[in-house]
């Protein structure tokens, strides 16, 4: 493990490491419990670094709770790592990124060039969970690596091999608190537990899964296995995305929803503000002219619509180029470090000037901030008449370090984030009861007062439905950034994602009317968007461990995904997915997302026997010792119920 300092007089920042430098180290072991103590660092004097062990023999399980302990006035302790996990590198070897919806990435991987160095922000769009595992697939074998941490505390989550080395770890690692002074000790938040099982990431993330509903403070209310607040959100199939330019806006949407047939429809609006996107936040009043006309027409056919507002930003120049309110009003209540700076943002958005926009971060914690984005909610919903409202950035942005003294929390980490945005989301919510909400991104701990997370970036290579295996009956997930894929290959990519999104039980779309005109597979989408609605009980049921599969088609792929890593995504034709329903009954469902015919085999868990098959293919399915086969056409879809 690691332990950062920084020196308050200069900034200097120290690093010290659990395998040197530490004069005097003990290990205490009494039966299953013991305690490895570290201290006499000759670059952090007065200070002790406590780790507390329990050994849990019948479950294979180790767990760490880490202290830190300073005397040092002249340093402040502000990052401490939990333990840190090693593992061979070899090519049965794989490990569970907590990015998206989870990724099942090769520990010795070319594409990466034989190394990662990644550290990603929790909660943040880089990591919805709290857990990675590392398994060996020769050997069936698997490591669990999790902290379970239940309202939970700002964190970072590392993956990290050198270039062509024998090894790599796992770890994660927490900011501290009160990293305005020295002498700040404190305990790291939650436990960090190890566990040998067999399996792969699913076993794990049932580990994962069986922690989080037994302790988790951020789950909804459920009534009967699912959440009780998801009101006009849980019959949605599709979703289009809507950049308002004209005044009429509502005929072409309409006109998408009547092609893609009987199915409900609903729209994610932007630009129905004056103000151009990112900028003059959060002053999105009044609206532009024939917003409140065109919404009555969309909702008159039956479409659901929520508009986008910024849930973190105030512009720093926020009238044009005129600092209106925000010296005066807004930066008192922003986030700012230890040196009274706030942390500011920049996109692509400019000003008039051609500055880029500059926008600050508020802080969650202040009432202004809180009451500000109530009122905006409050004005769409209660007065223009939105269905909800979508609130963006929240589960997608990282916890900003805050140490202003006169905000009502402690400095840099802890849960004071994470807890301020739950009573924000909560005094939002109370606005208008029949309203839903929803966030960018996937950060789990945010769901107890959002029905909905975009989860646009699901569109990486190695992707696994970790998330969905935890939280199909808890939070709703919609919408792909299908627009990713265009130009040449994009056939490919878009048919990737359509059937995933389908499998993985989201509410498909997300995607302009002008994309969907154009876009290639039209027909496999509008399939795939049928088939979402027909099974939708079993996409709010609970999602069994998915089939492994080979297939004789070649693999599809596509080269120019922004959002992929290195810009490319490749997945075999047939992908599948096993569902139960909440009465027991279960679906598994496979897809062809290739242009010819497929062969498959598979390895899945369904008793031996014989199962009707229907969609794009009659007959039957017989499962033998786990294992089967089946042909699809082309861009087929076939299922099973049992």
């Amino acid at each position: 493990m690691t332990l950062t300092a920084v020196r308050l007089s200069d900034g200097e920042i120290v690093t010290v490491c659990s395998d040197g430098g530490f004069a005097d180290s003990s290990v205490s072991i009494q039966g299953t419990h013991g305690v490895i103590t570290l201290t006499g660092h000759e670059k952090l004097p007065g200070v002790t670094v406590t780790i507390l062990l329990q050994a849990d023999p019948a479950n294979s399980r180790v767990t760490f709770r880490t202290a830190v302990y300073s005397e040092n006035k002249e340093y402040t302790l502000v990052e401490c790592d939990h333990p840190m996990l090693w593992f061979d590198v070899k090519d049965s070897v794989k490990f569970l990124s907590p990015y998206g919806c989870g990724e099942a990435l090769d520990s010795d991987s070319e594409l990466f060039g034989h190394g990662y160095r990644s550290a990603q922000d929790y909660p943040s769009y880089g990591a919805s969970f709290q857990y990675m595992a590392a398994w060996d697939e020769a050997k069936n074998r698997c490591l669990y690596y999790g902290v379970h941490d239940p309202v939970p505390a700002a964190k970072k989550f590392h993956f990290v091999r050198e270039v062509n080395a024998p090894t790599m770890y796992i770890k994660s690692s927490q900011p501290l608190t009160e990293i305005h002074k020295g002498c700040n000790s404190q305990t790291l938040y939650g436990e960090c537990v190890w566990q040998l099982t067999d399996g792969d990431w699913y076993d794990a993330t049932l580990l994962y899964r069986d922690w989080m509903e037994q302790n988790a403070l951020w789950l909804p209310e459920l009534q009967d296995g699912e959440r009780t607040d998801l009101r006009w959100l849980r019959d949605i199939d599709v979703w289009l995305l809507v950049h308002i330019g004209g005044e009429e806006f509502a005929d072409e949407i309409i006109r998408a929803a009547k092609d893609m047939g009987d199915v409900k429809v609903a729209v994610h609006l932007y630009l129905w503000h004056n103000a151009p996107f990112d900028n003059d936040y959060p002053h999105y009043f009044p609206e532009k002219p024939t917003v409140r006309r065109e919404l009555k027409k969309i909702q008159e056919a039956g479409i659901c619509v929520i508009p986008y507002i910024n849930g973190r930003l105030w512009d720093t120049r926020d009238r044009g180029t005129e600092d209106w309110q925000y010296t005066a009003v807004a930066y008192p209540k922003a986030c700012k470090d230890r040196h009274g700076k706030a942390f500011n943002e920049s996109y692509s958005a400019k000003e008039a000037n051609g500055e880029h926009t500059v926008l600050s971060v508020m802080c969650p914690s202040t009432a202004l901030w809180q009451e500000k984005v109530k009122g905006i909610v409050d004005k769409l919903v209660n007065d223009i008449g939105f269905d909800g409202v979508y609130i963006d950035q929240i589960a997608a942005a990282k916890p900003q370090l805050c140490c202003d003294p006169t905000h009502n929390h402690l400095s840099g980490g802890g849960t004071w984030w994470n807890e301020s945005y739950y009573n924000l989301i909560d005094h939002v919510s109370r606005v208008q009861d029949p309203a839903v909400l929803a966030t960018e991104c996937t950060a789990e701990m945010f769901m107890k007062h959002i029905q909905a997370y975009l989860s646009w970036l699901w569109v990486k290579n190695r992707q696994v439905p970790a998330f969905p295996v935890l939280y199909s009956n808890k939070v709703v997930t919609f919408g792909l950034c299908y627009q990713s894929f265009r130009g040449e290959g994009a056939r490919d990519g878009l048919a990737i994602f359509f059937a995933q999104s389908l499998l993985f039980g989201e509410q498909m779309g997300w995607m302009s009317p002008a994309f969907y005109k154009e876009m290639p597979e039209q027909a496999f989408f509008k399939k795939c968007v049928l088939l979402r609605k027909q099974f939708r009980e079993f996409f709010f049921g609970t999602m069994l461990r998915p089939p492994k599969l080979q297939d004789d088609a070649p693999v599809l792929r596509y080269e120019n995904c922004p959002h992929a890593y290195f810009k490319t995504v490749e997945y075999p034709a047939v992908q599948g997915a096993l569902w139960q329903a909440k009465d027991g009954r279960k679906l598994l469902m496979l897809t062809n997302s290739q242009t010819m015919e497929a062969h498959a085999s598979m390895e899945v868990d369904l008793p031996d026997g014989e199962y009707a098959l229907q969609g794009d293919v009659s007959g039957v399915l017989t499962v033998t010792e786990g294992k089967a086969e089946v042909t699809i056409p082309a861009t087929g879809v076939v299922w099973a119920i049992l």
